[in-house]
């Protein structure tokens, strides 16, 4: 059902909406926060389009019986529409975010560490028979580390999806629940294409076998079991320690280092982060920018040569980077 807003802000709000729709979200929690920041701004009597620093401070303060990251999410809603406002030339100012208590910390790849990681793969790949589900692993690790796919959607993809021509996959059913294209470099496609030769010579081997991409060796679908068990091998051959579990490395922070690589490219070359990380976000196939913001922050921390280049860029959307906690982006 169409949702109306009746305060000074509602068509602001309505044109923020689109613009997020056009980008291919979803923005179903990011509305129900602006229906309260619209309610509150009517009981205000708000005349003047712009948000004042009075007028963030009373929406951020804490509800009774609100959790922590309720809050965050609420504040976060609202600091990217004043973002949005302040594009368009309405100044608005930009409340900081609370802090989030996590003991999560993303595990990130230096470049020695993935050269490794692919070299102890490739050696994997030659010392194991074709009875084996290693055969995909050289493939596999250099896809999620080139694309930022969830473990869950690499497995699930099918040939079909796959489009090594034209370079690009079609990632369906997701975790948000949003099919996505995937563009994917020349690199990655014929690293893809030897894969697939080699699996089209084994799928002759194969009664009945999956239209998966990557299959195991019985031609099913491999689970995410196994592969981890062959990532923890893969890791030990390129030296690289474990620090345990909910310690890392993990097979999903090849997802992270993705991230926090894309966003510091895009830093070195200029681009302007209000604009680029919309396109991150719906290439990550995450529900909401919130998600994505918290990459800035990781991002600077790993990167603090490009720091400064950061917050300029990101025109005070993530004020006071080395006071802010980390959270876990999805």
């Amino acid at each position: 059902m169409y949702r109306f807003y009746y305060s000074v802000y509602g068509p602001y709000i309505e044109q923020y909406l689109d613009i997020q729709r056009t980008l291919g979200f979803k923005p179903k929690e990011r509305n129900s926060i602006l229906v309260a920041f619209d309610r509150l701004a009517q009981e205000r009597d708000e005349v003047v389009i712009g948000i004042s620093k009075e007028f963030a401070n009373e929406w951020g303060k804490k509800t009774m019986n609100e959790s922590e990251i309720n809050r965050y999410k609420r504040i976060q809603g609202v600091r990217l529409f004043a973002l949005f406002l302040c594009k368009i030339g309405h100044p608005s100012y930009i409340a900081q975010l609370p802090k989030l208590k996590t003991s999560f910390t993303p595990y990130i790849f230096t470049d020695g560490q993935i050269q490794a990681l692919f070299y102890a793969c490739d050696q994997l790949n030659i010392r194991t028979t074709n009875r084996s589900t290693a055969f995909i692993i050289p493939a596999l690790f250099r896809l999620l580390y080139s694309t930022g796919l969830r473990i869950s959607e690499a497995l699930s993809l099918i040939c079909q999806d796959v489009n090594l021509k034209e370079r690009y996959l079609i990632v369906r059913n997701s975790k948000n629940g949003l099919d996505r294209m995937v563009p994917i470099s020349d690199t990655l496609a014929v690293i893809c294409r030897e894969y697939l030769e080699h699996r089209n010579r084994y799928s002759r081997l194969i009664y009945n076998m999956s239209d998966l991409f990557f299959i195991n060796a019985d031609g099913k679908k491999c689970s995410v079991d196994t592969i981890y068990n062959w990532f923890r091998r893969v890791l030990k051959q390129a030296g690289i320690s474990h620090g345990g579990r909910g310690v890392g490395p993990r097979i999903h922070d090849f997802r992270h280092t993705f991230a926090c690589r894309s966003l510091a490219d895009m830093a070195e070359k200029g681009l302007d982060l209000y604009y680029s990380l919309p396109i991150l976000s719906t290439y990550l196939g995450h529900r909401s920018l919130a998600a994505t913001d918290g990459y800035i922050r990781l991002t600077a921390q790993m990167y603090p040569g490009i720091a400064a280049k950061i917050n300029e860029l990101a025109s005070d959307l993530v004020p006071n980077i080395s006071n802010l906690n980390d959270h876990e982006a999805n």
